[in-house]
């Protein structure tokens, strides 16, 4: 078992490194590492019925996808990320509790009397504290999860809050927990970074391995390449929706903008803009050049890029649309 942890907060190149561990050779690896703030969705998971993209755009939280099913989580430098790489993924795929148990084990030795619960948490007294998520590449198997420390469950609560009365979907949404965080039931002050020093004394004497190893530059590289080519696009991370009606209304000076449309397969199919705005051409116009665009802020973007929006919607400039539909 090679034990690794590395300080690189970027989330596309921490997912990209996971990828690249349990695809390349076959060496098991247990893994610690933290993200900046950072809202992470399932794979399989319509990241607009998920998760506010405006506020996470205000507050400067990114968004990714990661491999793995399950539902969004919010990552912050207060919480602390675990990831177990295994040979044996035929055998060990949804067998949760085997691979939560070193962390059990290490938190019941600081004195935090945790349990694994329903399918894939770890809770408190009832209160979520882990959530667990497994993927699984031929013979092997990425099992990872979030151990909340000190994370801000403001952001948390506003980063995966969509308003219900702008999106009709058929995806899969989370299933919001209680939440606590562990530093809570620790004794004494301990900080995030206390908390992993000591984690990773556990976990070494867990598995009878004293060196925790940094990434090699190959590794790095390779997941540095995979991170540009996956992780940080739109394509892969808002381009998983399915078929949905979504509305927003804003006033601006210049008068209120209602929008609805359609989604199906990740683009818009029907769009149609209202109020009590003033026009100086043809509505058709400008909503004909948004059918057939995905429906994500960088598509919309192009698609608006030298269009005179003001023209259509007098006053208007286009990254008020763009906010608007999203």
């Amino acid at each position: 078992m090679r034990l690794i942890y590395h300080r690189e907060t970027d989330p596309a190149y921490n997912l990209a490194l996971e990828e690249t561990l349990v695809t390349r050779g076959d060496e098991e690896y247990f893994m610690l590492w933290r993200n900046r703030p950072t809202v992470v969705i399932g794979r399989h998971q319509d990241a607009i019925a998920e998760i506010d993209l405006n506020y996470l755009n205000r507050e400067g939280i990114r968004l990714v996808r990661r491999m793995s099913g399950g539902g969004a989580v919010y990552h912050d430098l207060g919480n602390v990320n675990y990831s177990y790489i295994s040979s044996e993924g035929r055998e060990g795929f949804a067998d949760f509790s085997r691979f939560c148990r070193p962390v059990l084990a290490a938190l019941s030795s600081f004195g935090v009397k945790a349990e694994l619960s329903g399918r894939n948490d770890l809770t408190i007294e009832g209160k979520k504290i882990s959530g667990n998520a497994q993927y699984r590449h031929q013979s092997r198997l990425l099992h990872h999860g979030t151990l909340l420390f000190s994370t801000d469950f403001s952001r948390l609560g506003n980063a995966l809050k969509p308003d219900p009365e702008k999106l009709q979907g058929k995806g899969v949404q989370s299933v919001r927990s209680r939440v606590c965080n562990i530093s809570e039931y620790m004794p004494g002050q301990v900080t995030v970074e206390e908390f992993v020093a000591s984690l990773q004394t556990y976990i070494s004497g867990y598995f009878n391995s004293a060196a925790w190893d940094t990434v090699s530059e190959e590794l790095r590289q390779t997941a540095q390449t995979l991170a540009d080519r996956k992780y940080r696009t739109e394509s892969w991370t808002l381009g998983h929706s399915r078929e949905y009606q979504f509305q927003n209304s804003a006033r601006f000076p210049w008068g209120r903008v209602r929008v609805s449309l359609n989604v199906k397969d990740g683009a818009i199919q029907e769009i149609r803009f209202s109020g009590d705005f003033f026009s100086g051409t043809e509505l058709e116009g400008l909503e004909s050049k948004l059918r057939g665009v995905p429906h994500t802020p960088g598509a919309v973007a192009e698609a608006l890029r030298g269009v005179p929006v003001s023209d259509y919607i007098s006053g208007s400039a286009a990254e008020e649309l763009i906010g608007l539909l999203f």
